[in-house]
Formats: C-alpha cells, structure tokens, sequence
C-alpha cells in the first residue's frame, strides 16, 4: 500500500482563480492521500484499504471536476486505475489484512503509482509544488 502513496501533501499557491480552484482540488487530494500513507499498512484490512482508497477516488473526482481538457485524460486514467484496484480488493474477504495480499495485486498496485506520478508531475508545476 506504501507504494501507492509516493506523493506527499503541501500547500498549494496558485496564481488565478481558475489554478487555485484545480490547486485547492490538488491539495486535497495530496492531504487525503498523505492521510493514509501515515497509516499502518501492516495493521490495515482489505476492506480499511478500499475505504480509503474510496476516499482519494473522491479527491481525484473532484480533480477531475475542475481540471481543463489537458489534464482530463490523466486524472480519468488515475480514476480508471483506482477503480480497478479497488474491484480488485473487493473481490476478497475483507477481513483480510491488507499486507498478506500485496503479491496479488501488484500489477494493480504499479498502474494506481504510475498514473499518480503522471498527474503528480503534471500538477506539481501548475500549483507551485516543492520537488
């Protein structure tokens, strides 16, 4: 689960309205994502891991709701890749301690991180984001 949560949360400061509003969905998103990366994976059953990834699948809708045309591909391929590894996860027991199961979903693991990046290095630059 660690993997998936490379990206850490700050503040954004955007310039126009229309940045700051794309910034503010950002922001949220990272503080959402930040939020479960300080969780104990080891302690996290399935079904803890889908609630949470619901949670940032809600900040990445938002994301989508004020990103232009541009950026809209990738925050929908990032949605696109949450949703699978959510299937995925819901197709087990969901008592189920999250870290016995990482081998299983690895290849859904690697797209939700590759998509994040995408966007990550996408919208970092856009709301002034620290490297």
């Amino acid at each position: 689960m660690g993997a998936i949560l490379l990206v850490l949360a700050t503040t954004a400061a955007c310039g126009d309205s229309d940045e700051r509003s794309l910034c503010d969905a950002y922001a949220e998103y990272l503080a959402t994502v930040q939020g479960l990366a300080e969780s104990q994976v080891a302690e996290v059953t399935v079904a803890e891991a889908v609630a949470a990834l619901e949670d940032i699948e809600a900040e990445v809708a938002q994301l989508r709701a004020v990103a232009d045309t541009q950026n809209e591909a990738m925050v929908d391929d990032l949605d696109q890749r949450l949703g699978d590894l959510i299937n995925t996860l819901t197709s087990l027991d969901d008592d189920v301690p999250f870290d016995t199961i990482e081998d299983l979903i690895t290849d859904d693991v690697d797209a939700v991180v590759d998509a994040a990046e995408t966007v990550r290095d996408e919208f970092d630059p856009i709301c002034n984001m620290p490297d």
